[in-house]
C-alpha cells in the first residue's frame, strides 16, 4: 500500500516526546482501522536503554475496502513523516513493523 505523502516538516516543531506520543497514537489507530487485535498492537512501544522502539502493525501492507485502504495510507504517511522528523532530531526512536500475533 502506498502511503499518502506528508511532509516531515509538518512535525518539525514537535519535541521528541511529542513525536513518540503521536506515533503511538497512529500505531493504535492503525491497529483499530485494520481490525488488528494482538499483543503487539497493545504494546506499541518499549524502552531499550538507548532507544524507544515503536511498533506499528503490518496492516499497512494489506488491502481492504477503499475507505479502509485510504485511512491506512494516511496513517502510513503520518508514521513515515514522524519517523523522518524523529531521525532529523536524533530522538532515538526506532520504528518497527510487526506482524499480528508475532
Amino acid at each position: 500500500m502506498k502511503a499518502i505523502d506528508i511532509p516531515a516538516d509538518t512535525y518539525s516543531g514537535l519535541s521528541c516526546r511529542q513525536i513518540e506520543t503521536k506515533a503511538r497514537e497512529v500505531a493504535a489507530q492503525t491497529s483499530a482501522a485494520a481490525g488488528v487485535q494482538d499483543q503487539n498492537a497493545s504494546r506499541d512501544a518499549i524502552a531499550t536503554g538507548v532507544a524507544v522502539v515503536l511498533f506499528w502493525p503490518a496492516a499497512f501492507f494489506v488491502g481492504g475496502n477503499d475507505q479502509a485502504a485510504s485511512q491506512l495510507a494516511l496513517y502510513k504517511g503520518q508514521m513515515n513523516a514522524r519517523q523522518i522528523a524523529s531521525e532529523s532530531k536524533n530522538c532515538g526512536l526506532v520504528f518497527k513493523t510487526v506482524e499480528p500475533n508475532a
